[in-house]
């Protein structure tokens, strides 16, 4: 079972999840990430049995955040902690069966917050959170320092 799920938001599909896991190790300090090997699944039945994906994906990783699309359910969104090479912001277009790097982006502090939302209007609007929020308009291949959307609703 992923550490980290989301629920494809579509009709189409409504028990259809994908999902990331990798081993948790302990970190005596911030100067390596944890790795382990990568292990992104889906699953058409709510969770019960589970596939795996990943084609594109870099090998050894560490902490990832994952975010499917609410604007194009097939579209999902990664940012994963690894080497230099391959750290950073991954996009699939086919609910995780493949996947393409977009950008080398990382958040200042992935051991202990890598976090990507997708935004649930447009498809190629991207919020990776940390201390800051950074925002990217092309799908993370590009990311500024952003402020929330107008529309955007705190949570209670």
């Amino acid at each position: 079972m992923p550490k980290k799920a989301a629920r494809e938001p579509s009709g189409d599909r409504p028990n259809a999840l994908t999902g990331a896991s990798v081993p948790s190790f302990n970190r005596a300090g911030a100067a390596e990430p944890s790795v382990g090997e990568i292990r992104f699944s889906s699953s058409d039945d709510g969770g019960d049995t589970w596939k795996k994906l990943g084609g594109g994906l870099p090998e050894m990783i560490g902490k990832i955040g994952v975010d499917v699309s609410a604007s194009n359910p097939q579209r999902v969104y990664a940012i994963i902690e690894a080497d230099d090479e391959g750290k950073g912001v991954y996009r699939s277009t086919d609910f995780g069966e493949s996947w393409a790097k977009r950008s080398g982006h990382m958040t200042t502090s992935p051991q202990y917050y890598n976090e990507l939302v997708a935004d649930p209007k447009n498809r190629d609007r991207v919020y990776a959170l940390d201390t800051l929020l950074h925002v990217s308009d092309d799908g993370g291949a590009t990311w500024e320092d952003g402020e929330p959307p107008d529309d955007a609703t705190p949570s209670q």
